[in-house]
């Protein structure tokens, strides 16, 4: 769902909040930046994952 945002004001992509938590309504419409900063969520994924040598994943990595 697109539309203005209830933290920045911009207009961008929503999801719902919930306020009360637990998944119930009410429900509040942020933007995906403005509701990680609400959970406190930050984006670990700068680098790849890596595989230990020994193991199936490793070797196919090494491989390609």
């Amino acid at each position: 769902m697109r539309g203005i945002c209830k933290d920045c004001k911009e207009f961008k992509k929503l999801e719902k909040h919930s306020k009360v938590g637990g998944h119930l309504k009410p429900f509040v419409n942020l933007c995906a930046e403005c509701h990680r900063k609400r959970h406190k969520i930050t984006l670990k994924t700068k680098y790849p994952k890596k595989y230990a040598k020994g193991t199936k994943k490793g070797h196919k990595k090494r491989q390609r």
